[in-house]
C-alpha cells in the first residue's frame, strides 16, 4: 500500500482497516491453545466448534487480502493486523511499515487487562479493537480471508462522505 491518498470531496477523515489474523499451525500458538484447553478454569467447558483447528488455520489468505485492499481500496490510510505475538510469513515488517501496515499484538489492545490473556475468542478480541493506538475513528474490521474483488469507494462503507 502507498501512503494516504486524498479522496476529492471527502469530508469524513481517514478510514483504516483492521484485520484479525492467526497462524494456528505455529508451534508456540498450538501449545498455548492446548495448555488453555487442558485447563480452561472453573467449570468452563469450551464450545466444541470454537476449539476446532480449522478456526485457527492460515492458508496464506492474508497476502491476498492485503493485496486486494491495496488494489481496490487505495483510500485506506492504515491496515492494522491484530495478532497473538505472531507475524505472517508473507509479511516483511520493514516493507509492511512502508505500506502503512502495522502489526498489533493482543497485549497492546488488552493493556491493563493482561490477566484476560491469552484469549482465542474472536468476540473478546473484537471488543478491544478500539484500543489500537492511532486507529482512525472510522475503520473496517475484517478477517484475514476477506478479499475485495473489485474497486470500492469510501461511500460503499460510510454514508457521510
Amino acid at each position: 500500500m502507498t501512503g494516504v491518498q486524498q479522496v476529492e470531496g471527502s469530508t469524513g477523515g481517514p478510514i483504516d482497516v483492521v484485520i484479525a489474523w492467526v497462524d494456528g499451525a505455529d508451534p508456540k500458538h498450538r501449545a498455548k491453545r492446548k495448555r488453555y484447553l487442558a485447563d480452561p478454569g472453573g467449570d468452563a467447558d469450551p464450545e466444541r466448534a470454537a476449539t476446532q483447528d480449522r478456526r485457527f488455520s492460515d492458508n496464506d489468505e492474508i497476502r491476498f487480502s492485503l493485496r486486494s485492499i491495496h488494489n481496490y481500496a487505495p483510500w485506506v490510510r492504515t491496515i492494522w493486523l491484530v495478532t497473538d505475538d505472531q507475524v505472517p510469513a508473507a509479511i516483511d515488517r520493514r516493507r509492511a511499515e512502508q505500506h502503512n501496515i502495522r502489526i498489533v499484538d493482543h497485549r497492546e489492545i488488552f493493556r491493563g487487562n493482561e490477566q484476560l490473556l491469552p484469549t482465542f475468542n474472536s468476540l473478546a478480541i473484537e471488543s478491544m479493537l478500539w484500543r489500537i493506538e492511532g486507529l482512525a475513528d472510522r475503520f473496517l474490521y475484517v478477517n484475514d480471508d476477506m478479499m475485495l474483488v473489485g474497486p470500492v469507494e469510501r461511500t460503499d462503507f460510510f454514508s457521510n462522505e
